[in-house]
């Protein structure tokens, strides 16, 4: 533990930045040490706005050079790591148009706000979930298992199925992107 100054410019935590601090030999100090203080904060505010508007670029980069070329481009002309970059992209699409109520946080508060999902579905982190699937007619039965057998799903269907739809999903976005 180091000893103040002088007992005369001590501080408490009552003192405030616009209170009138007393007059003694580490006065200085105590202005410079405060000033350096006021730009560390003010350079973590700004290093978000920074962080937002490289996102805001790589996005327009990634769209200009297309699917597949982003990334080897990134490796080519960025001074950072792509995880960086990720990061980066992350700020600009959740916080890019929100300059003014982002202002108050650090680069650090704004990455933990990206980095959370926004609501979690009830069953993710269940190891088991039972569903129970009603069919309107024998016919959709019938239907809903020679289709399992064309996917050669064989004792568990689940992972032939969650192929089966991420296979669906991938080909309507590519529908969609290329319209």
């Amino acid at each position: 533990m180091t000893a103040p100054c002088t007992a005369d410019t001590a501080t408490t935590e009552s003192n405030r930045a616009d209170a009138p601090r007393p007059a003694g030999p580490c006065q200085r100090e105590a202005a410079r040490i405060n000033a350096e203080h006021d730009a560390v904060v003010g350079a973590e505010r700004e290093a978000l706005l920074h962080a937002i508007k490289a996102g805001e670029l790589l996005l327009a980069v990634k769209r200009r050079v297309g699917h597949g070329a982003f990334l080897p481009w990134m490796e080519e002309h960025c001074s950072f790591t792509p995880r960086c970059g990720q990061r980066y992209m992350a700020l600009a699409r959740a916080l890019g148009t929100k300059y003014d109520t982002v202002s108050h946080l650090t680069l650090s508060e704004a990455l933990a706000l990206v980095r959370e999902p926004a609501e979690r579905p009830p069953w993710l982190g269940l190891k088991r979930l039972t569903v129970t699937l009603e069919f309107e007619s024998t016919e959709a039965h019938a239907r809903y298992w020679a289709l399992l057998g064309a996917l050669h799903a064989r004792g568990d269907p689940v992972p032939a199925v969650l192929h089966a739809l991420e296979c669906y999903v991938e080909s309507q976005s590519f529908l969609d992107a290329s319209a």
